[in-house]
C-alpha cells in the first residue's frame, strides 16, 4: 500500500468495483474519474473488504493529499481544525505511546480547536486489535459488543451440548429398542403362524363335512 498510493491522485479499487465499473479487471494505469472532474490513476485491485473489519466497506481508497482537490479545500492539509479523519499511528517496537499521550495532548490544545475551547479535554490511544470492540466513535468504522458476542457464543455452546448429550442418551437407548423391536417381531410372527394355522383346520374341517355330506 506504501507505492499502490504514494502518487497524488491514486485510487485502489475493490474487485467488485472494479467490475462494475470496467467490466473485467482493468489494466494498471487505467483512469477513472470523480465528480466528472478530477481523474485518478488505478495504481492496484484489492479483494472487497469482509464484513466483520474495523473499517467500513469501501469500493475505492484514494491518496490522502488529494482530498484538497476533490474537496476544492486545501485547508484540509493546512489546518489540525478537520475531526473527520481518524489518526492511525505505526509505533516503534519497543515503545510506550500511552506515556507520550500527555506532551499529544498539550500540542493538540495549541492547534485544534476542540481542545482549545475545553470541548475536548482527553486523548487516548487504543490498540488496534481492541478497536472492533472498541466502544469509541469515529467516521468510516464499524464497532461491535463484546458482550453480545460472549453472548451468543454461549448459547452456541449450550446448543452443541444439548446435543451431545442427546446424541449420548440416542447411542444408550438404541440397543433397548432394538431388542424390543425384535420381541415384538417375534411375537407377532407367531401370532400370524398361530392363525393361519387355526384357519388352515377350520378350512379342512369344513371340506370334511363337505365330503361326507355328498358320500350320504
Amino acid at each position: 500500500m506504501k507505492t499502490f498510493l504514494r502518487d497524488k491522485q491514486s485510487i485502489v479499487l475493490s474487485r467488485s468495483y472494479a467490475l462494475k465499473l470496467f467490466g473485467k479487471i482493468p489494466q494498471l494505469g487505467s483512469l477513472v474519474k470523480i465528480h466528472d472532474d478530477i481523474e485518478y490513476k488505478v495504481t492496484a485491485i484489492m479483494e472487497d473488504m469482509p464484513d466483520n473489519t474495523h473499517f467500513q466497506k469501501a469500493d475505492a481508497i484514494i491518496d490522502f493529499p488529494s482530498l484538497a482537490d476533490l474537496w476544492h479545500s486545501s485547508s484540509v492539509l493546512t489546518t489540525y481544525n478537520n475531526n473527520s479523519f481518524g489518526l492511525y499511528v505505526l509505533a516503534k517496537q519497543g515503545s510506550n505511546l500511552q506515556t507520550k499521550l500527555p506532551a499529544i495532548l498539550e500540542e493538540f490544545k495549541k492547534v485544534n480547536w476542540m481542545f482549545e475551547t475545553g470541548a475536548k479535554k482527553t486523548l487516548e490511544a487504543e490498540i488496534i486489535t481492541d478497536a472492533y470492540f472498541s466502544k469509541a466513535w469515529g467516521v468510516g468504522i464499524q464497532t461491535n459488543s463484546k458482550q453480545r458476542v460472549q453472548v451468543l457464543l454461549a448459547i452456541v455452546l449450550l446448543i452443541l451440548m444439548l446435543a451431545i448429550v442427546n446424541y449420548i442418551n440416542l447411542t444408550t437407548t438404541l440397543p433397548f429398542l432394538r431388542q424390543d423391536f425384535v420381541a415384538k417381531k417375534l411375537l407377532y410372527a407367531n401370532y400370524w403362524v398361530v392363525k393361519n394355522g387355526l384357519l388352515s383346520c377350520n378350512i379342512l374341517v369344513s371340506r370334511s363335512c363337505c365330503v361326507g355330506w355328498l358320500w350320504v
